[in-house]
């Protein structure tokens, strides 16, 4: 059988492409024919993707952290091209997460990682926006860029969201001209608003360590600060689908920058050619960390089962942690394998990734030589 596997990272323990490739030992084994295709969505992985298909570099540097002081990330560059992942920089690590932190992280590292591109030249920015560890609106990577923010009484805020509560007036005018000279694509891993019911607080914020008390204030804080910012923008685009995309970064790189959105698997996909090998293959197999109620909300499987519907291809699924079942994700899903069960837990799982991927991959191999597709 002909079959195309198309994975993203497990974040904290797989890449996308170890994740593939050990899909593809497990399913060849059955003497399968198989492709594969290290996918991403925006979030962790997505630069390095993007960055093997156009042959770029990478810039290592050292910027503001959330967790410590500084960090070290890297971005990719060709000519005057630069791809940006913010979990690089400002990327959530869920073994240092703590409750209502949240109020005190803040994008800096992110705005400064841009601006270093932008001091060697570069015009053609993409931002990867997806798992971060942060919630401020895009204050912070703001702040980097030279926008401030000042309270009631004319005296300068840090963009952290605790700061941010008194806010009174929002400053562009010291925004790095040569922004101005810069265009900006940003790829979304979920297609939420900025605030609200399924805005980046309310939905996201929790997984990050906010309390239900936090998450109010959150989203309290950056309501009012999204009004100030599209007053002094001029443009409205907080209820966009992708302005809560990494805690509001997809907001302040839309209402300051003018980036356009879009889909960041549907780019992705178009730029590694996958179209064409689902549109061949017998069956597809996908995965990533975690299958929820987000999936259908722009992440990978999200973008894959498109196309599996489009040709009328079969789509097994594979995660390190799944919520959700088969039916839940559409006709063309038809199994979902997860690594953590069985009782075990997930620093197990997640410390045996590979081997757990590998056994779970041969199950798949199996139901998809069962059903005969």
């Amino acid at each position: 059988m002909k079959i195309t596997v198309a994975i993203d990272s497990f974040k904290g323990s797989l890449s996308g492409e170890i994740a593939c490739e050990t899909v593809k030992e497990a399913l060849e084994k059955d003497n399968n024919s198989v492709e594969v295709f290290p996918v991403g969505d925006g979030g962790e992985g997505t630069a390095a993707v993007l960055a093997r298909c156009e042959g770029a570099y990478p810039v290592e540097i050292e910027t503001k952290g959330i967790y410590s002081p500084t960090v070290k990330g890297r971005y990719y560059i060709k000519d005057k091209r630069a791809i940006i992942e913010c979990a690089e920089f400002v990327g959530i690590d869920k073994s240092k997460v703590r409750k209502d932190a949240l109020l005190y992280f803040d994008t800096q590292g992110y705005g400064q990682a841009v601006m270093h591109a932008v001091e060697d030249g570069v015009t053609d920015i993409v931002l990867c926006l997806g798992g971060s560890g942060t919630n401020d609106g895009g204050a912070g990577f703001l702040y980097s860029l030279g926008v401030r923010f000042y309270d009631c009484e004319g005296r300068g805020l840090s963009p952290v969201p605790f700061a941010l509560k008194t806010l009174a007036r929002v400053d562009l005018s010291g925004l790095d001209k040569r922004l101005k000279k810069c265009s900006f694509t940003v790829l979304c891993d979920v297609d939420n608003p900025l605030t609200g019911e399924y805005g980046c607080s309310r939905v996201f914020a929790p997984q990050k360590g906010a309390s239900e008390e936090c998450v109010e204030i959150s989203d309290a804080i950056i309501a009012d600060y999204a009004g100030l910012l599209e007053t002094a923008a001029g443009r409205k685009c907080s209820d966009e689908a992708g302005s809560g995309a990494a805690g509001g970064l997809g907001f302040a790189a839309k209402c300051v920058l003018g980036a356009e959105c879009v889909s960041g698997i549907k780019y992705v996909m178009e730029k590694i050619g996958l179209e064409r090998s689902v549109k061949e293959c017998d069956a597809v197999v996908s995965g990533e960390g975690k299958i929820d109620c987000q999936t259908l909300r722009g992440k990978v499987i999200k973008g894959i089962a498109d196309f599996c519907e489009k040709y009328d291809k079969p789509l097994y699924l594979v995660a390190g942690k799944a919520e959700v079942s088969a039916e839940q994700l559409g006709d063309c899903v038809k199994a979902v394998v997860s690594l953590c069960r069985d009782g075990l837990s997930e620093k197990y799982c997640m410390d045996n990734a590979r081997q757990l991927l590998f056994e779970r991959a041969e199950e798949l191999g199996k139901i998809i030589c069962s059903k005969g597709e």
